[in-house]
């Protein structure tokens, strides 16, 4: 019985562990800044600023300005669909491809992209990534 309890407590330790790095990972690269604003404009950016500069248990190490427009998006030719949305409903944020390399820069990352024009559309290449809810488009 005993040797039952400590297989049961070794696995449930092991799987805790495993999915408590999992999620460090994953967050780190999904969100990987402490403080994530989407900016409201005038006095509300104002005093969101300087609570966080005011913060000094916290400091701020590392800033990165990210312009983004909200969409929503036909994901359905794609294998990975997040739930609770429709495939082509999936609410989206897009971002140029040198604001994601100038939050790379700023993060010391060396991935960068550089988006290619398709001759054949006449249109850039957009990379879309779902489990972290943004696609990514060249801004010429």
């Amino acid at each position: 019985m005993i040797a039952l309890l400590i297989a049961v407590t070794i696995s449930a330790v092991s799987v805790g562990l495993s999915s408590y790095y999992s999620i460090a990972q994953s967050s780190r690269q999904d969100a990987p800044f402490s403080y994530m604003l989407l900016s409201q404009g005038g006095n509300f950016d104002e005093a969101v600023k300087r609570i966080i500069v005011e913060d000094t248990q916290h400091p701020v190490t590392v800033t990165a300005e990210l312009e983004m427009i909200k969409t929503i998006a036909d994901i359905g030719s794609l294998p990975i669909k997040p739930t609770g949305y429709a495939s082509d409903e999936v609410p989206v944020k897009l971002i140029s491809a040198s604001g994601f390399n100038a939050a790379q820069t700023a993060l010391n990352r060396e991935e960068q992209v550089r988006l290619l024009d398709d001759p054949i559309h006449h249109i850039n290449r957009i990379v879309l990534f779902p489990w972290a809810g943004w696609v990514m488009l060249n801004s010429g």
